[in-house]
């Protein structure tokens, strides 16, 4: 009712962008933002690991979900423009970091005697985490789905635009291979930012004939990608003798992920942006939107 009478007016509903991070939404984060004493008795347990230094946490820094949303309001004209965020189920990366180094911390004095135990366990809950999300990123593409098909419905005239990072990139570059089964009336753009995926998780041909096929950037610097994120991909069994041979041989191996390396062959060579010549990784994204924005072959046209 609302878009109708809008262009029943003479005006044009705002152009929907619809934000999509990455280990997000960030429960952590909230409770930080909250109350961060009862976060630390979360997050330490016994209170063993000292966390005073998340009392001058920036959420900006953690790539939370509404510092994306508030950063990306910055950078385009919000009288055009309609900035959601995507709210996904996803593991904290801060709560991931914090609990291993909490692991780390406990068995200091012992390193030297438990330091094969110590990496295992480490090792183990950085691959539970990674798969995990992973899986919960893929089982997300059907809400984004629904919502993007919501938009084009309230909006008619007016393109879609998707911007995800990481794991969001993950579930955006999924959704365009479903909109090419299951198309909306109207344009969607795809923007996805180092995007945790695999290049041979996704068909390319199938992209490539989207009407817009989704823009990729990329970039070797992001040693998340190249090392994190193979530990997501690996075999781990949990039998510490077969996993401490088995893990340093993936972490040894070829990156294979999207914003690592880009898209398969044969994919526009303008919608492959790479960011070699930048000192963008995967977790400054955010800090470097204006630059990452700039070079966007679909973004640009949003800045103020």
């Amino acid at each position: 009712m609302i878009e109708r009478n809008l262009v029943q007016g003479g005006l044009q509903p705002r152009i929907s962008v619809i934000l999509a991070p990455g280990f997000l939404t960030e429960p952590l984060t909230r409770r930080l933002l909250s109350d961060r004493k009862e976060a630390r008795e979360q997050v330490s347990g016994d209170s063993v690991f000292p966390l005073e230094a998340l009392d001058s946490f920036d959420p900006t820094k953690a790539l939370d979900a509404r510092a994306w949303r508030h950063e990306f309001s910055k950078m385009v004209d919000l009288e055009r423009c309609d900035v959601t965020c995507f709210d996904w189920a996803s593991q904290s990366l801060v709560e991931l970091i914090a609990q291993s180094a909490q692991l780390i911390y406990r068995h200091r004095a012992q390193l030297s005697l438990k330091l094969v135990d110590t990496l295992h366990a480490v090792g183990m809950k950085l691959y539970q985490t990674w798969r995990e999300a992973m899986d919960q990123a893929d089982g997300s593409v059907e809400s984004l789905y629904e919502l993007v098909a919501e938009r084009a419905s309230e909006s008619p005239d007016q393109p879609i635009y998707i911007v995800g990072h990481s794991l969001g990139a993950r579930i955006a570059l999924r959704l365009a291979e479903r909109l090419k089964e299951r198309p909306v009336d109207v344009p969607v753009r795809v923007s996805a930012w180092a995007p945790a995926i695999d290049q041979d998780e996704l068909v390319w041909a199938t992209l490539r004939e989207l009407p817009e096929p989704p823009e990729v950037f990329y970039t070797h610097n992001d040693l998340v990608l190249r090392y994190l994120y193979k530990i997501g991909r690996a075999s781990l069994t949990g039998v510490k003798g077969i996993d401490m041979f088995s893990l340093p041989v993936t972490l040894a191996s070829k990156g294979r992920a999207v914003g690592l390396i880009g898209a398969g062959e044969g994919y526009p060579e303008r919608l492959q942006i790479s960011l070699e010549d930048t000192a963008i990784g995967h977790l400054t994204y955010l800090s470097e939107m204006p630059t990452v924005m700039g070079r966007s072959a679909y973004l640009n046209t949003l800045r103020r």
